[in-house]
């Protein structure tokens, strides 16, 4: 095994580690210690949505969404953007859509919506995790399985952060073979991390 093959190896094992420790609860402190392989710090990857960006300009969610942009522009994390997400900025008012340019290029991956993800959305309409209606939320969800992100962020109660979609999503995942996808709010993972202070 090649050390490409060996770093793949170990940080698949990772994405998988972290998102069952996130969701049981674990302090995320604790996944910093586990990123640490051969000596190489492993950044997390975290899909944001249009509403995570919207969010920083918004009374209800500024706080979390701020404190989240920090992280990625300290470096702490790395923030996963699709094309889904920069079509969807398009249609933002100005400020919303300069608030991404905020992040260090360094610390942005963009990813885009490709034809593995386009099927598996497809299944969860199917399936009727969400309707043909709310497609673009199912695409989200697609992309961020398929790069396999140690987690995916939005304000989006309805159809992305709710319990029984959550659950619908992942349940599609794993028929499907690929690994569950923690999705939680900013909020979330800040006071995890706070936690840990």
């Amino acid at each position: 095994m090649g050390d490409d093959s060996v770093s793949r190896f170990f940080k698949q094992k990772f994405a998988v580690l972290s998102a069952a420790l996130l969701h049981f609860n674990f302090p995320v402190d604790i996944l910093t210690i586990l990123s640490y392989i051969n000596g190489v710090m492993i950044k997390f990857r975290a899909y944001i949505d249009t509403s995570v960006i919207g969010g920083c300009f918004d009374d209800e969610f500024a706080e979390y969404s701020n404190l989240l942009f920090d992280e990625f522009k300290d470096g702490k994390k790395i923030a996963v953007v699709s094309n889904i997400t920069l079509r969807e900025l398009k249609l933002a008012p100005e400020n919303v859509k300069m608030k991404l340019k905020e992040i260090p290029g360094k610390q942005v991956e963009y990813v885009s919506l490709t034809e593995e993800a386009e099927e598996l959305a497809q299944i969860y309409i199917q399936s009727g995790v969400v309707t043909s209606k709310h497609l673009l939320d199912a695409e989200h969800i697609a992309i961020a399985t398929v790069e396999r992100v140690d987690i995916l962020l939005s304000w989006n109660f309805k159809h992305i952060v709710n319990i029984h979609r959550i659950k619908g999503f992942n349940s599609i995942n794993m028929k499907e073979g690929y690994q569950l996808l923690e999705i939680r709010t900013p909020r979330e993972v800040i006071e995890n991390e706070r936690k840990k202070i």
